[in-house]
């Protein structure tokens, strides 16, 4: 099903999207949420501090994690957050952001609750990837704990919002190309922690690149129709982002009509952060490229 901004206008600066299933949208279901280039960038590295990004979640009741000193995979996360006290109803309690530093990875991380209520690892699905740190660095996040916020930072890249039913666990990922199909590893991974089934899960397609605006070079044409099909590649080797991620959903057991599309292309509207649209051509190294553009946060709230 495809929605757009005429749908559902964006409010200060957040587009917030509820989840569709079964024919009707889940108004008591956490809702899809994506900053707009308006609010500034939502760039992430834990050893950046961004004010702005701390304010954007501040206002919204959503604490996140202090930047330690420096990045060390010894980290432990849960020391990153203050304490909240735990009244033990959910509604007056805090919540903490989850977020990651992306490695345009399949890393996705299902999360539990340590004594004091912060985050702390249940699983993850790619143990020996050799760039994933603990909660530190990764691509996905899911989770059944109502006082975490996923949260992953997207730029023409897709965000890819996750919801069971049944079990109610929840998640957002971020999906590169080279990514592609993390969002079907996170339900796999939901199975094996939560015992959730893919028929169960609602399906969200943020805002992303679209293939008016994404050609591709034929090597990686070739790639995506060998591993997701020859629909994801249109005329002139134009990549469709959405129907990859459609059929790599489709193909665990997710059903289609399940699946919401926001039908906004990031590079086309200036309403939305797009690397390609703001960077891509600056004469600059593309280390520094990166702080060119705006980086939005996908969050689930």
């Amino acid at each position: 099903m495809l929605c757009d901004f005429n749908d559902f206008p964006p409010h200060r600066g957040v587009l917030s999207v509820p989840f569709f299933f079964d024919g009707e949208f889940l108004q008591a279901a956490p809702r899809c949420c994506l900053s707009l280039e308006s609010v500034g960038s939502m760039r992430f590295r834990w050893t950046e501090e961004n004010s702005n990004r701390k304010n954007f979640f501040a206002q919204q009741g959503i604490t996140e994690p202090v930047r330690p000193s420096e990045f060390s995979e010894k980290l432990c996360p849960g020391s990153l957050y203050p304490d909240f006290p735990l009244s033990g109803k959910k509604e007056t309690e805090g919540k903490y952001a989850v977020p990651l530093e992306l490695i345009h990875s399949q890393v996705v991380y299902a999360l539990k609750e340590d004594d004091r209520g912060k985050p702390a690892l249940l699983a993850k699905n790619q143990a020996e990837h050799p760039l994933a740190v603990d909660l530190l660095r990764g691509d996905g996040v899911i989770t059944t704990c109502e006082r975490f916020v996923p949260v992953v930072t997207v730029a023409d890249c897709v965000p890819i919002y996750l919801f069971d039913t049944k079990t109610n666990c929840f998640g957002v990922v971020h999906s590169g190309w080279k990514g592609t199909g993390i969002a079907a590893e996170a339900i796999t991974l939901a199975e094996k922690v939560y015992g959730s089934k893919p028929a169960d899960f609602a399906v969200v397609l943020g805002p992303h690149i679209h293939a008016c605006c994404y050609t591709v070079e034929a090597e990686r044409a070739r790639y995506f129709i060998q591993n997701f099909g020859a629909d994801c590649i249109e005329r002139g080797n134009r990549l469709s982002l959405a129907e990859a991620n459609v059929i790599s959903l489709t193909k665990i057991g997710v059903l289609k009509e399940n699946i919401l599309h926001i039908n906004e292309c990031t590079c086309c509207n200036p309403l939305l952060g797009s690397f390609r649209r703001q960077a891509a051509e600056l004469n600059l190294p593309l280390q520094e490229k990166t702080k060119h553009f705006t980086a939005m946060a996908a969050y689930i709230l």
